[in-house]
């Protein structure tokens, strides 16, 4: 079954929900915020005119000299005793003789019988067109009105009855207090997400912040890197001493001595006897260690004359070009 929510509709939601917070409202507020008793009642005359010396007052209750109250007596169940004024109300017209529209009345609670269930109460009520001149002259005045003294007898006036003085009426704070209800269900959620922006925002900022510090710190280890890649190329590039000697030990042959050895800015200089000296220059130059090897002085038969005396120069500093 499909409903049809009309502007209809809405309007009896909002003001089931209105007269909810009212309920509610007017259960919280201490009754003597709401009802404050003065020391006497103010009084006035059939017509509507002040008896006392005129005084601002917040709450009072008035006199109104010369009027009689209509004075019944209804029973009714028990469970009704929260809601007699309403029940009342119905009745206002066949209880007393004047119509609901023009009947000011109060519902006094005498006694509740337990046993029997029942609830007996004194209905008070009187003519608002009688009372009417007193009411707008309290009004006037800036006096609260909260009852009537008439004859002997209270008639304490309902929320809606009272002189309206420019203050805020309980329906325009029920209204006030659900807007600023619906304002904060709306704002609460906003300031939770700006608190969340924020927060992310603090943390993405701190994330920048190492992110660069980060990078700063991959510049420089790439930048050692290069420096250390040099360095060893360097070394790979560069024979040592040590090297350049062992090297020599491996390629000169057996039938090969050297007498003389010479080190001098990459240059290796040679002087020793060999069994076949013209071959040496080959074989040196079969290293990957020496380069632009050659003869510094004719070869010559040694004293023995079976070897032969060399003296040669060979590059040794770099890699074999």
């Amino acid at each position: 079954m499909t409903r049809t929510v009309t502007s209809s509709t809405i309007r009896a939601g909002v003001l089931r929900a209105l007269a909810w917070w009212r309920h509610g409202l007017q259960q919280a507020v201490p009754l003597v915020l709401l009802d404050r008793e003065d020391e006497a009642p103010l009084r006035f005359d059939a017509n509507g005119r002040p008896l006392f010396d005129t005084n601002d007052k917040a709450w009072a209750t008035i006199t109104i000299e010369g009027l009689r109250p209509v004075r019944r007596r209804v029973v009714y169940p028990l469970a009704a005793v929260g809601d007699l004024r309403a029940m009342v109300g119905h009745r206002i017209a066949e209880l007393t003789p004047f119509a609901a529209e023009v009947a000011l009345f109060d519902v006094q609670v005498v006694e509740c019988h337990a046993e029997s269930g029942k609830v007996t109460a004194d209905v008070v009520a009187v003519d608002r067109r009688r009372v009417q001149p007193a009411l707008d002259q309290a009004r006037d005045m800036k006096i609260r009105v909260k009852a009537l003294h008439l004859d002997g007898r209270v008639l304490r006036l309902a929320r809606e009855w009272r002189p309206r003085i420019g203050i805020l009426t309980p329906t325009a704070a029920l209204v006030l207090v659900n807007l600023l209800l619906i304002g904060a269900a709306i704002a609460l959620p906003l300031t939770q997400k700006q608190l969340r922006i924020e927060r992310l925002e603090s943390r993405l900022a701190d994330l920048r912040l190492v992110a660069k510090e980060t990078l700063a710190l991959s510049t420089r280890l790439d930048e050692r890197k290069a420096a250390a890649g040099y360095v060893t190329r360097f070394r790979r590039a560069t024979a040592n001493p040590a090297r350049a000697l062992d090297e020599l030990s491996r390629v000169l042959p057996d039938h090969t001595w050297a007498t003389g050895l010479t080190l001098k800015d990459g240059e290796l200089s040679v002087t020793g006897q060999s069994g076949h000296a013209a071959a040496l220059i080959a074989q040196v130059e079969d290293s990957s260690l020496f380069h632009q090897t050659r003869f510094t002085s004719p070869v010559t038969l040694a004293r023995d004359g079976e070897r032969e005396r060399f003296s040669l120069m060979t590059t040794w500093a770099g890699k074999k070009r």
